[in-house]
């Protein structure tokens, strides 16, 4: 609906001129969806907010041509997508987005632990709808909502039976999500233990040979041998390796 010429003027493109005769022409109508924005607002509308005001203005002028209610779908950013806030600014691209609009809604999704099939297949994957922003009125709590596996994955508000099992999927994914951090904070100990015992080793024993590095690694942490030895090529790039005629020498930087 937006073109961006080469000195970054904007102005309207051929379909928006198209769809204000057609919306004038075929009207009046209450209801007008763009979905998704990427395929209609122009190339330069998610990174530059002038060229998303100025594809806000036109929605603005298809509306007053027939007084429909222009609905914009978008996709959310990546921070919304990983779980975090969902606010006005969860949108992608140019907050000139949500700056021009009168109102915001955005979808959440949750992902449970649910045990039972047909239980996870109706709650494990829960939708939270928010009105992240609204001009012309209070914005209400938001609704928690469940896929129906009877019609295609549509919304549904979850109901008072379904709570407790929903807590308890949150529970085990709550532990999961523990017992997960655990393990990488586990990981990542025993890998700086490891790393420690290389360094101290070359600079020690200048010019140890792979294997003599490696057995040195474990005697320190007690690891294995593939890791004692997946923990030289790690630290390799921090080294200076020798290649030798019997293989390869490390030495500290």
């Amino acid at each position: 609906m937006i073109e961006t010429d080469q000195f970054g003027n904007t102005s309207d493109a051929s379909f928006a001129y198209w769809l204000q005769s057609y919306v004038k022409a075929n009207g009046p109508f209450a209801f007008i969806a763009i979905d998704p924005l990427s395929r209609f607002a122009g190339p330069k509308a998610e990174t530059d907010n002038a060229a998303a005001t100025r594809f806000i203005q036109t929605c603005e002028s298809v509306a007053s041509l027939t007084g429909a209610t222009i609905l914009i779908a978008h996709h959310t950013n990546k921070r919304s997508r990983a779980g975090g806030p969902l606010d006005s600014t969860s949108g992608r691209g140019s907050s000139a987005f949500v700056d021009g609009a009168r109102w915001q809604a955005a979808l959440s999704v949750e992902h449970l632990s649910i045990e039972d099939g047909d239980e996870r297949q109706r709650l494990g994957d829960l939708v939270t709808f928010a009105v992240t922003k609204s001009n012309y009125a209070m914005k209400p709590e938001p609704v928690l909502l469940r896929r129906d596996p009877d019609n295609g994955g549509a919304l549904l508000p979850i109901g008072d039976d379904d709570r407790s099992t929903i807590d308890a999927g949150r529970a085990a994914a709550t532990k999961s999500g523990q017992k997960r951090a655990a393990k990488e904070a586990e990981d990542d100990a025993k890998a700086r233990s490891e790393d420690a015992a290389i360094v101290e080793a070359v600079t020690n024993e200048p010019g140890l040979s792979l294997r003599a590095l490696a057995s040195k690694v474990r005697a320190a942490t007690g690891c294995g041998k593939p890791r004692s030895e997946d923990a030289v090529e790690r630290m390799a790039p921090r080294l200076r390796v020798v290649k030798t005629t019997k293989g390869h020498a490390y030495y500290p930087l």
